[in-house]
């Protein structure tokens, strides 16, 4: 029987991924997570806009978004949301914001990353911060309403499709629901650097 990791198209795959892996765990070693502050609200909304838009939504499409893909300083001020953003340097690359929903579960109100740092670990990495602040909640569970573009992110994350929610957004529209267990991180990678 035939090695495949040893045939030219599954070695280059091999080496790609172990690639993408290293360049992955590089990155978690600079990449600092620290909580957004009011100051910051212009910037995550920006990026949450530049992020959605990526997809190749319509203008009218992001327009109906806006105000879903705002975040007010005051959220930020009042700590309604728990927002934490992905620094590597100065350069923001990304954001998730947690809302407490009771003493057994919380939501991932929202998580976004630059459209130019897509791929590079940054989403799991907030992702498994998220999961943390969930568990310092004591939340067992983490909801998560998901672009449909990012399904295959959460599912290989370990969270559960659960059932559908209308959009905020757009009448008729419904969003998947997931459920992410906070207490197995399958599939989520860890950042040593989070705070």
């Amino acid at each position: 029987m035939e090695n495949l990791a040893s045939t030219p198209r599954a070695s280059s795959a091999l080496v790609f991924a172990a690639k993408y892996r290293t360049e992955e765990r590089e990155l978690a070693d600079r990449l600092l997570i620290r909580r957004a502050t009011p100051e910051d609200a212009p910037a995550l909304s920006a990026l949450a806009f530049r992020s959605k838009a990526h997809w190749g939504y319509s203008s009218e499409f992001m327009d109906a978004c806006r105000g879903e893909l705002t975040i007010g300083a005051q959220q930020l001020e009042t700590r309604e949301l728990h927002a934490f953003k992905a620094l590597e340097g100065d350069e923001l690359l990304g954001f998730y914001a947690l809302e407490v929903l009771s003493s057994e579960a919380c939501e991932l109100d929202a998580l976004f990353v630059a459209p130019e740092h897509m791929g590079r670990g940054v989403g799991r990495a907030l992702l498994e911060h998220a999961r943390v602040q969930a568990v310092s909640f004591s939340a067992s569970v983490l909801v998560i309403q998901g672009d449909p573009h990012a399904a295959a992110f959460y599912e290989a994350a370990g969270a559960r499709h659960v059932d559908d929610r209308a959009s905020g957004s757009i009448a008729g529209r419904y969003l998947p629901l997931y459920e992410l267990d906070t207490n197995s991180a399958h599939g989520v990678g860890n950042n040593k650097n989070a705070k």
